[in-house]
């Protein structure tokens, strides 16, 4: 018990480092769009505010909450135009599906304790 309860507190500390590191990256990018002036048509502007929303209200944020970004996430793929942006959303968007992952398995452990 005390393996597992110490894989949980280590994943976990793991977990919320790369959350703080893959908002920072989109950060980045949305300062990249305003710095840069770069144009977004009204459908990609919708998708990209809901993320801003959910990425500065993620406090309190479970599994479900970062799954949820899934549908934002979809939409805007591939969608950008300027070449050094879109090599920032896809290392983004590696950096969820990394932690994802780290979730579900965080999530598998604490259903098995």
């Amino acid at each position: 018990m005390e393996d597992k309860t110490k894989e949980i507190n280590d994943l976990s500390k793991v977990i919320r480092e790369e959350i703080k590191e893959t908002k920072t990256r989109f950060i980045n990018i949305i300062n990249y769009i305003n710095t840069n002036k770069i144009k977004l048509d009204l459908s990609l502007q919708i998708n990209m505010i809901e993320l801003i929303k959910l990425w500065r209200n993620n406090k309190n944020a479970n599994i479900d909450y970062y799954f949820n970004m899934k549908k934002y996430h979809t939409y805007i793929t591939g969608k950008f135009i300027n070449n050094e942006l879109s090599n920032m959303w896809d290392q983004y968007l590696l950096d969820c599906l990394e932690f994802r992952v780290k979730l579900l398995n965080l999530n598998h452990l604490l259903q098995n304790i």
